[in-house]
Protein backbone atom coordinates (compact mmCIF):
# COMPACT_ATOMS: atom_id res chain seq x y z
CA UNK A 1 0.00 0.00 0.00
CA UNK A 2 3.07 2.35 0.45
CA UNK A 3 3.81 2.27 -3.06
CA UNK A 4 0.68 3.27 -4.33
CA UNK A 5 0.41 6.09 -1.74
CA UNK A 6 3.93 7.44 -2.53
CA UNK A 7 3.53 7.31 -6.91
CA UNK A 8 0.14 9.65 -5.73
CA UNK A 9 2.43 11.83 -3.77
CA UNK A 10 5.83 11.80 -5.16
CA UNK A 11 5.28 11.28 -9.25
CA UNK A 12 1.55 12.84 -9.89
CA UNK A 13 1.29 15.33 -7.17
CA UNK A 14 -2.16 14.40 -6.60
CA UNK A 15 -2.36 14.98 -2.75
CA UNK A 16 -6.27 14.04 -2.29
CA UNK A 17 -5.67 10.70 -3.40
CA UNK A 18 -2.58 10.13 -1.83
CA UNK A 19 -3.42 11.09 1.57
CA UNK A 20 -6.95 8.48 1.12
CA UNK A 21 -4.04 5.74 0.91
CA UNK A 22 -1.92 7.21 3.63
CA UNK A 23 -5.00 6.89 6.04
CA UNK A 24 -5.54 3.79 5.06
CA UNK A 25 -1.96 2.89 5.57
CA UNK A 26 -2.31 4.04 8.84
CA UNK A 27 -5.11 2.44 9.89
CA UNK A 28 -3.84 -0.42 8.78
CA UNK A 29 -0.81 -0.56 10.12
CA UNK A 30 -0.58 1.26 14.11
CA UNK A 31 3.40 1.10 13.18
CA UNK A 32 3.09 3.08 9.99
CA UNK A 33 4.97 6.61 11.96
CA UNK A 34 6.38 8.03 8.90
CA UNK A 35 3.49 8.09 7.14
CA UNK A 36 1.44 9.27 10.00
CA UNK A 37 3.95 12.18 9.77
CA UNK A 38 3.32 12.93 6.35
CA UNK A 39 -0.23 13.08 6.69
CA UNK A 40 0.51 15.48 9.19
CA UNK A 41 2.83 17.55 6.68
CA UNK A 42 -0.26 17.45 4.42
CA UNK A 43 -2.50 19.46 6.65
CA UNK A 44 0.52 21.67 7.82
CA UNK A 45 1.38 23.16 4.65
CA UNK A 46 -2.35 22.50 3.05
CA UNK A 47 -1.62 20.10 0.69
CA UNK A 48 -4.71 18.57 -0.57
CA UNK A 49 -6.85 19.18 2.39
CA UNK A 50 -7.22 22.98 4.19
CA UNK A 51 -4.63 23.83 6.86
CA UNK A 52 -4.81 22.86 9.81
CA UNK A 53 -2.30 23.13 12.25
CA UNK A 54 -4.07 21.01 14.95
CA UNK A 55 -5.07 18.14 12.78
CA UNK A 56 -1.17 18.16 11.88
CA UNK A 57 -0.66 18.37 15.39
CA UNK A 58 -2.63 15.56 16.46
CA UNK A 59 -0.77 13.03 13.59
CA UNK A 60 2.59 14.33 14.38
CA UNK A 61 1.73 13.14 17.95
CA UNK A 62 0.77 9.66 16.64
CA UNK A 63 3.92 9.57 14.82
CA UNK A 64 5.99 10.57 17.67
CA UNK A 65 4.60 7.91 20.02
CA UNK A 66 5.43 5.71 17.55
CA UNK A 67 9.37 6.73 17.48
CA UNK A 68 9.19 9.13 14.51
CA UNK A 69 12.22 12.10 15.13
CA UNK A 70 10.73 13.63 12.14
CA UNK A 71 7.29 14.27 13.54
CA UNK A 72 9.50 14.73 16.96
CA UNK A 73 10.53 17.69 14.89
CA UNK A 74 7.89 18.83 13.17
CA UNK A 75 6.13 19.29 16.55
CA UNK A 76 9.24 21.27 17.93
CA UNK A 77 8.59 23.45 15.27
CA UNK A 78 5.17 24.54 15.61
CA UNK A 79 6.09 25.61 19.04
CA UNK A 80 8.74 27.20 17.74
CA UNK A 81 6.77 29.09 15.55
CA UNK A 82 3.97 28.87 17.12
CA UNK A 83 1.47 27.26 14.67
CA UNK A 84 -1.60 26.34 15.97
CA UNK A 85 -0.20 26.44 19.55
CA UNK A 86 1.39 29.03 21.94
CA UNK A 87 4.12 29.89 21.28
CA UNK A 88 6.73 28.09 23.95
CA UNK A 89 10.78 27.49 23.17
CA UNK A 90 11.22 25.99 25.58
CA UNK A 91 8.68 22.80 24.49
CA UNK A 92 10.36 23.88 21.03
CA UNK A 93 13.83 22.70 22.55
CA UNK A 94 12.47 19.92 24.34
CA UNK A 95 10.97 18.08 21.40
CA UNK A 96 14.36 18.94 19.27
CA UNK A 97 16.12 17.42 21.77
CA UNK A 98 14.27 14.58 21.46
CA UNK A 99 14.30 13.86 17.96
CA UNK A 100 18.09 15.09 18.24
CA UNK A 101 18.88 12.31 20.37
CA UNK A 102 17.19 9.53 17.60
CA UNK A 103 19.87 11.21 15.52
CA UNK A 104 17.64 13.86 13.04
CA UNK A 105 19.94 16.17 11.93
CA UNK A 106 17.72 18.82 10.78
CA UNK A 107 16.79 18.58 15.08
CA UNK A 108 20.62 19.24 15.80
CA UNK A 109 20.68 22.07 13.18
CA UNK A 110 17.77 23.89 15.32
CA UNK A 111 19.17 23.62 18.72
CA UNK A 112 22.68 24.68 17.24
CA UNK A 113 20.21 27.74 15.52
CA UNK A 114 18.63 28.54 19.03
CA UNK A 115 21.76 28.64 20.88
CA UNK A 116 23.54 30.66 18.15
CA UNK A 117 21.20 33.39 18.35
CA UNK A 118 19.97 32.70 22.06
CA UNK A 119 16.25 32.30 20.45
CA UNK A 120 14.24 30.49 24.26
CA UNK A 121 17.68 29.91 25.46
CA UNK A 122 21.23 31.87 26.99
CA UNK A 123 23.13 32.30 23.56
CA UNK A 124 26.17 29.73 23.58
CA UNK A 125 28.29 29.97 20.49
CA UNK A 126 30.07 27.23 21.58
CA UNK A 127 26.92 24.82 22.34
CA UNK A 128 25.56 25.65 19.33
CA UNK A 129 29.33 25.10 17.54
CA UNK A 130 28.85 21.21 19.26
CA UNK A 131 25.07 20.81 18.07
CA UNK A 132 26.49 21.87 14.64
CA UNK A 133 29.60 19.64 15.12
CA UNK A 134 26.95 16.63 15.63
CA UNK A 135 24.45 17.33 12.61
CA UNK A 136 27.60 17.60 10.42
CA UNK A 137 29.10 14.39 11.42
CA UNK A 138 26.26 12.74 10.69
CA UNK A 139 25.97 13.53 7.01
CA UNK A 140 24.16 17.45 7.51
CA UNK A 141 25.88 19.30 4.81
CA UNK A 142 23.48 22.27 6.41
CA UNK A 143 25.31 21.78 9.45
CA UNK A 144 28.88 21.60 7.63
CA UNK A 145 27.88 25.34 5.94
CA UNK A 146 26.90 26.86 8.87
CA UNK A 147 30.71 25.82 10.84
CA UNK A 148 32.13 27.41 7.55
CA UNK A 149 30.31 30.26 7.80
CA UNK A 150 31.07 30.38 11.34
CA UNK A 151 34.75 30.13 11.29
CA UNK A 152 34.72 32.24 7.87
CA UNK A 153 33.56 35.51 9.84
CA UNK A 154 34.35 34.57 13.30
CA UNK A 155 31.06 34.49 14.78
CA UNK A 156 31.74 32.56 18.43
CA UNK A 157 35.44 31.31 17.04
CA UNK A 158 38.26 32.79 16.13
CA UNK A 159 37.83 33.59 12.52
CA UNK A 160 40.09 30.55 10.63
CA UNK A 161 39.33 31.53 6.57
CA UNK A 162 41.26 27.45 6.35
CA UNK A 163 38.68 25.95 8.48
CA UNK A 164 35.73 27.91 6.44
CA UNK A 165 37.21 26.24 3.35
CA UNK A 166 37.83 22.70 4.67
CA UNK A 167 34.25 22.70 5.80
CA UNK A 168 33.14 24.11 2.81
CA UNK A 169 34.68 21.58 0.89
CA UNK A 170 33.17 18.66 3.36
CA UNK A 171 29.78 20.04 1.90
CA UNK A 172 30.59 20.71 -1.74
CA UNK A 173 32.17 17.24 -1.51
CA UNK A 174 28.64 15.74 -0.66
CA UNK A 175 26.74 17.53 -3.36
CA UNK A 176 25.85 20.79 -1.06
CA UNK A 177 25.26 23.11 -3.63
CA UNK A 178 25.63 26.46 -1.18
CA UNK A 179 29.25 24.65 -0.25
CA UNK A 180 30.36 25.48 -3.79
CA UNK A 181 29.19 28.17 -3.65
CA UNK A 182 30.48 29.68 -1.09
CA UNK A 183 34.08 28.13 -1.68
CA UNK A 184 33.45 30.42 -5.31
CA UNK A 185 32.82 33.36 -2.87
CA UNK A 186 36.41 32.95 -1.37
CA UNK A 187 37.99 32.35 -4.56
CA UNK A 188 36.78 35.27 -6.15
CA UNK A 189 37.33 37.81 -3.37
CA UNK A 190 40.87 36.30 -2.27
CA UNK A 191 39.54 35.20 1.14
CA UNK A 192 42.09 32.31 3.10
CA UNK A 193 42.55 31.43 -0.70
CA UNK A 194 45.09 33.17 -3.34
CA UNK A 195 42.23 35.43 -5.93
CA UNK A 196 41.53 33.19 -8.68
CA UNK A 197 38.18 34.31 -11.23
CA UNK A 198 38.72 31.08 -13.04
CA UNK A 199 38.63 28.98 -10.19
CA UNK A 200 35.63 30.52 -8.69
CA UNK A 201 33.55 30.02 -11.64
CA UNK A 202 34.25 26.68 -11.66
CA UNK A 203 32.76 26.44 -8.27
CA UNK A 204 30.00 28.52 -9.42
CA UNK A 205 28.93 26.66 -12.16
CA UNK A 206 29.07 23.60 -10.49
CA UNK A 207 26.68 25.21 -8.23
CA UNK A 208 24.77 26.34 -10.99
CA UNK A 209 24.56 22.96 -12.21
CA UNK A 210 22.46 21.69 -9.10
CA UNK A 211 20.10 24.92 -9.78
CA UNK A 212 21.60 27.19 -7.12
CA UNK A 213 20.40 30.28 -7.79
CA UNK A 214 23.11 32.50 -5.82
CA UNK A 215 25.58 31.05 -8.14
CA UNK A 216 23.43 32.01 -11.29
CA UNK A 217 23.87 35.81 -10.01
CA UNK A 218 27.47 35.49 -9.23
CA UNK A 219 28.62 33.71 -12.72
CA UNK A 220 26.27 36.66 -14.37
CA UNK A 221 28.48 39.08 -11.90
CA UNK A 222 31.47 37.83 -13.19
CA UNK A 223 30.42 38.13 -16.77
CA UNK A 224 29.03 42.11 -16.22
CA UNK A 225 32.48 42.79 -14.72
CA UNK A 226 34.95 41.02 -17.28
CA UNK A 227 36.45 39.08 -14.31
CA UNK A 228 38.12 36.30 -15.59
CA UNK A 229 35.76 35.90 -18.71
CA UNK A 230 35.07 38.07 -21.28
CA UNK A 231 32.93 40.88 -20.72
CA UNK A 232 29.34 40.06 -21.71
CA UNK A 233 26.43 42.33 -20.70
CA UNK A 234 24.39 39.66 -22.67
CA UNK A 235 25.50 36.37 -21.38
CA UNK A 236 25.59 38.08 -17.76
CA UNK A 237 21.98 38.97 -18.08
CA UNK A 238 21.27 35.90 -19.41
CA UNK A 239 22.39 34.64 -15.78
CA UNK A 240 21.01 37.03 -13.92
CA UNK A 241 17.29 35.82 -15.40
CA UNK A 242 18.49 32.01 -14.52
CA UNK A 243 19.20 32.93 -10.91
CA UNK A 244 16.23 34.78 -10.37
CA UNK A 245 13.67 32.08 -11.86
CA UNK A 246 15.79 29.74 -9.61
CA UNK A 247 15.56 31.77 -6.16
CA UNK A 248 11.97 32.63 -7.14
CA UNK A 249 11.19 28.77 -7.20
CA UNK A 250 13.44 28.24 -4.00
CA UNK A 251 11.99 30.82 -2.12
CA UNK A 252 8.40 28.99 -2.86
Amino acid sequence: MYMVESIYWEYLGDYSTSLIWFKKAADADAGAAPVMTTIGIAYEEGLGVPQNYQTAMEWYRKAADAGDSHAMYAIGNLYKNGLGVSQNYGTAIGWFEKAADELNTDAMNSLGYMYQNGVGVSQNYQTAIEWYSDAADHGSTTAMNLLGYMYEYGVGVSQNYQTAIEWYSKAADAGSPGGMYCIGEMYEDGVGVSQNYQTAMEWYSKAADLEYGLAMYAIGDLYKNGLGVPQSDEIAKMWFDKGSQNLAIQVN
